[in-house]
């Protein structure tokens, strides 16, 4: 791994650290002020950028770099089409800002397959707080006993407190969260659900 991206990764953990709420939940990859402020201390490391309006303009740039090249894992999309095809309905629940979750979910091509999009700057409200969930479940009109929550986050998990089936997507890791179910693949939810 290079120097620049071991450096940019620490400036972004510093910035997240000083974005970090009373119990110490760290805000979205997808919140344009960590973004700002990670990338504001890497210039500043770097030496390049010190004047705040050019490092302001830099980050909008990268930023929107970040949300038009973000890409879910080859397995989403055809198993979002297969739970389409058996009659599922399916929602996002997300921390992210209304608009940059639009834009992604339409330049993926998978927006038409959501039945509700729910994020926090539409409900005033951010996972873990129930509820973004109860938002999700009323949009739907779907009881939370015959909902399942997916999710990569701790925050996704508290959906279980409502009676939703929670499971949890590990790609890398394995992290000690209370869900009902651990995935480490897409195709592996097909086989929870079958159940």
């Amino acid at each position: 791994m290079s120097d620049f991206v071991k450096l940019w990764r620490r400036k972004y953990h510093e910035s997240w650290k000083l974005h970090e709420d009373e119990v110490g939940r760290i805000r979205t990859i997808f919140d344009f002020s960590v973004w700002t402020e990670s990338l504001s201390l890497l210039l500043q490391a770097l030496v390049l950028g010190r004047n705040e309006a050019e490092t302001h303009e830099i980050a909008k740039a990268s930023f929107k770099t970040l949300i038009d090249s973000f890409e879910p894992y080859s397995d989403v999309k055809p198993l979002l089409c297969e739970l389409k095809k058996r009659g599922y309905l399916l929602g996002v629940i997300s921390n992210a800002k209304h608009e940059e979750l639009v834009q992604i979910l339409k330049e993926n091509d998978m927006l038409g397959l959501f039945d509700c999009v729910v994020s926090s700057s539409k409900t005033g409200s951010e996972k873990p707080d129930l509820r973004i969930f109860r938002a999700a479940l009323s949009e739907l009109e779907c009881p939370a006993a015959e909902a399942v929550m997916i999710g990569d986050g701790e925050g996704d998990m508290a959906s279980k407190e409502l009676g939703m089936t929670t499971v949890f997507t590990s790609r890398y890791h394995d992290r000690s969260v209370k869900a009902d179910h651990v995935v480490h693949t897409m195709s592996e939810l097909l086989d929870i659900l079958d159940s």
